[in-house]
């Protein structure tokens, strides 16, 4: 940024007609500044500390529910997501940022397990074929996609050898795949799906999923598909839906976004039926199946990029960012575990670029330890 347009920014949030994403540049500016050291134009960003601070007070006052600054959000979308900086944000923080240990967002990587037991290390495999099962064709396409294919022979026959492969992601992993009846799934960090391959050629179209995936079901109404996770069946005959059952998590969720799905909770028999823009709950502690409308884009930010939380507690937001960054978390005040954040920031930053996002709130101190988030 050339000097004119960052003094024009300034002047414009002192005099209190910056707009939302120019308050929240600013305020980066100070923060970042506090701890990194002077920046140019530092002399006029310190006229706006008591503006930052007054404001994150009455904030704080106001409620302990307390979101991300819409400012914020809405600033992160363009420093984050568009990974430039608004106003050449980026160029003031570059040498600094490089020097200073940081931690790499996740990326696509997965295991293959074949129904003989080898493991195929997705990420160290070339494109093009991999295996072959039964019928069923396996391979990898240029963009990072697992495909299965069925063979011509198989294709005008019943497929009836189920083999069982498994897909796994690591922590700091995510990966998609192509299923041989051409349903698309989405799988996140830490999560496992195992389906036969014989799919396509089976009544029922059975999987089972640990952790969390995003699923575009091949339509075929002769054969539901049915997926399996922990204590629920889902069944389905053609949709988009996302579903969320790790171990770790006081519940299994399932978000619906468009078509039909039929929730069973298969401790207490009890059944609920999902409409566009729903999600059920399975609580671990009480069994109980409760249905609620929701903002299904919440459910789905991690499989478009993002993180979306939605008055969710600081415990449960370092769940997603330990699984995505491969990190342990440690809360020195267990209490923080309770607050609540809501906002949104892009999956594809450095730790630290999401961490500082966290701390606009006032609401918790962030430091990272080698390969440790510490909550203060």
């Amino acid at each position: 940024m050339d000097k004119t347009k960052e003094e024009t920014l300034i002047e414009k949030y002192l005099s209190g007609i910056a707009d939302e994403q120019e308050q929240a540049i600013v305020e980066s500016w100070y923060l970042n500044a506090e701890e990194e050291g002077e920046i140019p134009g530092m002399d006029r960003i310190e006229e706006a500390e008591t503006k930052v601070w007054n404001r994150l007070s009455v904030n704080k006052l106001q409620s302990k529910r307390r979101k991300l600054w819409p400012r914020a959000a809405a600033a992160a979308s363009v420093l984050l997501c568009a990974g430039l900086g608004f106003y050449g944000y980026n160029n003031f923080y570059a040498e600094k940022q490089i020097a200073k240990p940081d931690i790499a967002p996740g990326k696509n990587g997965a295991t293959l397990t074949l129904s003989n037991g080898r493991n195929i290390i997705l990420s160290d495999a070339t494109d093009g074929k991999l295996a072959q099962e039964g019928g069923v064709s396996i391979r990898k396409t240029a963009n990072g996609e697992i495909v299965y294919d069925l063979t011509p022979v198989a294709q005008d026959t019943s497929i009836t050898d189920h083999k069982i492969n498994t897909l796994h992601t690591a922590r700091g992993q995510q990966y998609q795949v192509r299923l041989p009846d051409g349903t698309n799934v989405w799988l996140n960090a830490a999560s496992s799906l195992a389906y036969p391959t014989s799919l396509k050629g089976a009544a029922q179209r059975v999987v089972e999923l640990n952790g969390e995936a995003y699923f575009e079901v091949a339509k075929d109404k002769k054969h539901p598909f049915i997926v399996k996770a922990n204590q629920q069946r889902v069944e389905v005959l053609g949709t988009h839906f996302n579903i969320s059952c790790y171990n770790d998590e006081p519940a299994v969720k399932t978000t619906l976004l468009e078509g039909s799905v039929k929730v069973l909770n298969l401790k207490s028999s009890v059944s609920g039926t999902l409409k566009p823009g729903q999600q059920s709950v399975i609580r671990f502690s009480d069994n109980l199946l409760q249905v609620r409308n929701v903002d299904t884009e919440e459910a789905v930010a991690w499989q478009k990029g993002e993180f979306s939380f939605d008055e969710e507690r600081l415990e449960s937001v370092m769940k997603k960012i330990s699984r995505w960054y491969n990190v342990e978390v440690e809360f020195q005040d267990p209490s923080k575990k309770d607050v609540v954040f809501g906002g949104y920031i892009s999956r594809f930053s450095h730790i630290s670029k999401v961490l500082k996002m966290l701390e606009l709130t006032g609401l918790a101190k962030f430091t990272v330890e080698n390969n440790k988030v510490v909550v203060k």
